[in-house]
């Protein structure tokens, strides 16, 4: 390596678009099944979460949960941490309810700012729109970004 160039320590992220987990079984099939893959952090679409499920999804899941609800047959977008895996977990910024939410976390001394996107299947492109001026103007983040964008037509 030359210069300021330095290897980021391996972190493993991961994205899954489930389609709705209001149903109880889908949602311990699902989880079971992402506890079992090898990312550190696994940003979800669709999750049709709602506050009253919280605590069933956090006992389930075992790790850490940040939630961006939607309704329980609509939207929600939430990322999930895998217990043991020495993230440090900063400020968590819901963008647009149930459809964008941004976390700044720390990993072997390195800050990452992930962002994770759940677009409308129709041509608004207000939630693009919001992400951008939220995540890379006002808070004028530019590096270290991991991003899921889930865009439907």
């Amino acid at each position: 390596m030359e210069g300021n160039d330095r290897a980021l320590p391996n972190l493993r992220v991961g994205s899954f678009n489930c389609n709705g987990l209001g149903n109880p079984n889908k949602r311990e099939l699902v989880l079971s099944w992402l506890r079992a893959k090898p990312e550190d952090i696994i940003l979800l679409q669709e999750t049709h979460t709602v506050p009253d499920t919280e605590e069933i999804w956090k006992r389930t899941w075992e790790g850490d949960v940040l939630f961006n609800h939607g309704s329980s047959n609509a939207t929600g977008v939430t990322f999930l941490f895998k217990r043991n895996s020495n993230i440090k977990i900063g400020n968590h910024h819901i963008i647009v309810p149930g459809r964008t939410s941004l976390v700044e976390i720390e990993y072997e001394s390195v800050k990452y700012c992930l962002i994770n996107v759940y677009c409308p299947n129709n041509n608004e492109t207000t939630v693009v729109e919001s992400t951008f001026s939220d995540a890379l103007v006002e808070r004028g983040r530019l590096s270290n970004f991991c991003w899921r964008l889930e865009y439907c037509t």
